[in-house]
């Protein structure tokens, strides 16, 4: 155990310490397919969000055309 403190509630971890916990990297080539991943997944967002906005505006016109 690396904490320390005598309450429970209030633990703590020494900045020393905490720098000697490893700390596990994936590969560089499963970094760069996820960051893909992310990143075609943060386009297909926005597309949706755009397409969204058309719809609302579409829908909208077409109520005010219809009720007027």
């Amino acid at each position: 155990m690396i904490a320390s403190g005598t309450s429970d509630s209030m633990k703590n971890i020494s900045q020393a310490k905490l720098s000697r916990v490893p700390v596990g990297v994936p590969p560089i080539t499963l970094q760069t397919t996820f960051a893909k991943q992310v990143h075609r997944i943060e386009e297909l967002s926005r597309s949706l969000d755009a397409t969204a906005a058309k719809a609302e505006t579409m829908a909208a016109a077409l109520s005010a055309e219809v009720f007027e």
